[in-house]
């Protein structure tokens, strides 16, 4: 992982956990079951992605 995919990743855990009160590993697992469906990704560049359904 590069460390603009690594700031975006920690960028994105910490406001999930803001707003909605899960601890950083149930966060981290949720987003984890996402990137498996194609739901949601992070590029190398930094970059996130979600997919609308």
């Amino acid at each position: 992982m590069t460390p603009s995919e690594l700031n975006s990743r920690e960028a994105i855990i910490s406001f999930l956990m803001e707003q909605t009160g899960l601890s950083r590993q149930e966060t981290v697992t949720s987003i984890e079951e996402l990137e498996a469906f194609g739901l949601v990704g992070f590029a190398s560049n930094g970059d996130f992605r979600l997919k609308e359904v």
